[in-house]
Formats: C-alpha cells, sequence, structure tokens
C-alpha cells in the first residue's frame, strides 16, 4: 500500500499505479477500503469507487467517511452512458446502504446536469425531493 503514494509521486497519470493497486486489492480484499481512500487522494475522486465497491461488498465500509462521500458525489456527476458501471456503484453505495449519510448533499446537487440524471429517480422514490425539484 505504501508502495502506491510513492508511485504517484514519480507517475504522470497515475495509471499504472491504479491498475498496481486493483492487483494488490485482488490478493488483499481486506485492504479494499484503505486502496480506496488512496487512490480518493491521487486521482478524480470518482475512480476510488471500484475500490469502495469492494470494501462495502465485504461489509467493510464506512459511509460517514468524508472520502466515500467525495467518491460518491463526484461519480454522481459523471454521464452514466460513458461510466456506467462506476456511476451503477456509485447509486448502489450512495443510494442504498449510505442513503442517510449522503441524503443531505446529494439533494443539493441533484439541481440539473449528471448528478440530476443519476439520482432523481430514487430521490424521487425515497421521497427525497421537496418543492421543484420533486417535479
Amino acid at each position: 500500500m505504501n508502495d502506491y503514494n510513492i508511485c504517484q509521486q514519480q507517475s504522470y497519470g497515475g495509471q499504472p499505479c491504479q491498475e498496481a493497486l486493483q492487483n494488490w486489492v485482488k490478493d488483499h480484499l481486506k485492504d479494499a477500503f484503505t486502496a480506496g481512500k488512496l487512490v480518493r487522494k491521487h486521482m478524480n475522486h470518482w475512480a476510488a469507487i471500484p475500490f469502495f465497491t469492494q470494501a462495502f461488498d465485504s461489509n467493510a465500509g464506512d459511509c460517514k467517511d468524508s472520502d466515500v462521500k467525495a467518491a460518491l458525489l463526484s461519480a454522481f456527476d459523471l454521464p452514466a452512458n460513458r461510466y456506467q458501471e462506476v456511476v451503477a456503484s456509485a447509486q448502489k453505495i450512495g443510494l442504498g446502504a449510505c442513503f442517510d449519510s449522503v441524503i443531505e448533499d446529494l439533494a443539493k446537487a441533484s439541481t440539473d446536469g449528471y448528478t440530476f440524471k443519476n439520482t432523481c429517480k430514487a430521490l424521487v422514490e425515497k421521497n427525497a425531493l421537496t418543492g421543484l425539484k420533486k417535479k
């Protein structure tokens, strides 16, 4: 895990570091949450979603963690047609297990754009929108 930080310091784009970390987590699933936090720190926030998904699937996620929230909000702001897997994973975590922890942020962000498209239906179903947003 420490090698990831070193790799990021020496890498221009970070993709080789990301791939190496993915390979590490495959064999060390207990490190998935920590890996997500590292990725969120060094890459685009949404790039941490696959690691956080593995952590939550193993009951090792933490909805109250600020890195999880940042990654979720970033992922919701992606075009679902291009980042289908990331957005779907973010929906599973953010509109499922972590809904209570991110609802306020989602309700604020869900006014237009991709965040609105990626969360609106679920927010309406959960009766989480009011006023004009609900319409």
